[in-house]
C-alpha cells in the first residue's frame, strides 16, 4: 500500500503545472511553441473577452473559482472559461508567475538589470537592458516577451480598461522580479516596478528581433 501511496504522488507531481519551473514545463511536454499551455490558454481568452474590462488585474477574482481552475491545470486539463471568469483569469495569471520558482527574471539577471538601471546614461541603458534581457534563459526569454506584448496591448486599451502601463508595472513588477526579503526591498521592488514600466514602453528598442506569435497578435517569440 505505501508503494502505491509513493507513486500516486509522483504522478500527482509530474502532472502538476503551478509552482514548476518553466524547463520543468518543457520537458514535461507542457509547452508548444516554447510557450507554457496555461498560459497562452488563460492570455489569448483574456485578450478576446476582457481587454477593455475596466482595472483589468486590478480587480479581484473569486479565490474559490481560482483554485478550482488551479487544480483543474494541476491536473492537466484544459478547462473552460466564460466571460465572467476575467477577473479570477487575471489573478490566476499573476498566480503563475509569481509562483514561478526563482522569478521569471532570475535572480542574477534581474541584479544586473537593476545595476545598469541605476548606473547607466540614458543614451546607454536601453542597449545595456537588451544585452541582460537576451542572455535570459530560452524559457524565460519566451515567456518574458509573450507577457510583455500581451500587456503593451492591455495598456493600448487603458482609456476604456483604465490600465496605463504604469499601473501594469505596479501589478506585474512584484510577478516578474521576486524581491528578496531585507532592509532594501521596497527600494528594489520600486525599482524593479519602475523597470517594467520601463521595458513596456520601449518594447522596439529592448526587443527589436521579435515576431508577433501567430495565434495572437500581441506576443513574441524569438526569431530564428
Amino acid at each position: 500500500m505505501a508503494a502505491v501511496g509513493v507513486l500516486s504522488v509522483c504522478v500527482e507531481t509530474q502532472r502538476a503545472v503551478f509552482g514548476l519551473p518553466l524547463i520543468s514545463l518543457r520537458k514535461s511536454g507542457q509547452m508548444r511553441q516554447g510557450l507554457p499551455l496555461v498560459l497562452t490558454h488563460i492570455v489569448e481568452f483574456v485578450e478576446k473577452h476582457g481587454l477593455f474590462s475596466s482595472g483589468l488585474f486590478r480587480v479581484s477574482g473569486s479565490v474559490k473559482r481560482c483554485l478550482e481552475l488551479r487544480k483543474s491545470f494541476d491536473h492537466g486539463d484544459f478547462p473552460e472559461f466564460d466571460t465572467g471568469d476575467i477577473p479570477t483569469l487575471a489573478s490566476l495569471l499573476k498566480l503563475f508567475l509569481r509562483e514561478l520558482p526563482g522569478g521569471l527574471i532570475p535572480e542574477p539577471h534581474m541584479t544586473n538589470l537593476l545595476k545598469v538601471f541605476r548606473e547607466s546614461k540614458q543614451e546607454e541603458l536601453n542597449q545595456a537592458v537588451r544585452m541582460i534581457l537576451n542572455s535570459l534563459p530560452e524559457e524565460h526569454f519566451n515567456v518574458l516577451c509573450y507577457l510583455m506584448f500581451f500587456l503593451s496591448r492591455v495598456a493600448a486599451e487603458s482609456q476604456l480598461n483604465l490600465m496605463t502601463s504604469k499601473n501594469l508595472a505596479t501589478v506585474f513588477g512584484p510577478t516578474i522580479f521576486h524581491v528578496p526579503l531585507g532592509p532594501t526591498m521596497f527600494e528594489e521592488q520600486g525599482l524593479c516596478n519602475t523597470l517594467t514600466e520601463h521595458l513596456l514602453n520601449n518594447l522596439k528598442h529592448l526587443l527589436p528581433n521579435m515576431y508577433p506569435h501567430p495565434s495572437t497578435g500581441n506576443t513574441a517569440i524569438k526569431a530564428a
